[in-house]
């Protein structure tokens, strides 16, 4: 049975699942086509796929997978709760960072299925930041990156 709490200003199920995305097609849109070091600011963010305004909760999932036109490497991905402009700020929000799990970077069109359990509070609701690192100008990159969780409040 889901745990229901009212004590913060009303119901919530501990066990609702949030899941959020970017995705293209035809690689023609270009959120995939930017590299974002460590050190730069995350500004991609990604979109619902279930109407669930969330501010806490837990990661558990991310799937993704990148087609890029020319022979670079995703060097890593980044899941941030908020964006900062100094990088010190945008590091203390970093949610996830594959570059512990992939230090080599992904291959190219393999799909990956990545268990997480990363408990996380947005700084704005329903707002989370990812950044992609590449090797190079990675050209039309047809994609997907996806976020699920556990919704807790």
């Amino acid at each position: 049975m889901p745990e229901k709490n009212s004590s913060r200003g009303g119901l919530w199920t501990r066990r609702s699942i949030f899941r959020v995305y970017s995705y293209e097609e035809a690689g023609a849109v270009g959120d995939f086509q930017t590299s974002y070091a460590e050190t730069d600011t995350p500004v991609k963010t990604f979109y619902y796929r279930k109407p669930v305004v969330f501010k806490q909760g837990i990661a558990t999932r991310l799937h993704l997978r990148m087609n890029q036109t020319n022979a670079v490497t995703l060097l890593a991905v980044r899941i941030y709760a908020a964006a900062h402009a100094d990088n010190y700020a945008s590091c203390l929000r970093k949610m996830y960072d594959s570059t512990a799990d992939f230090p080599a970077g992904f291959v190219d069109d393999d799909e990956y299925e990545i268990e997480l359990d990363v408990p996380f509070i947005l700084t704005t609701a329903g707002v989370v930041y990812y950044a992609l690192e590449w090797s190079g100008a990675p050209g039309l990159t047809p994609g997907f990156i996806e976020l699920s969780g556990e919704v807790i409040h």
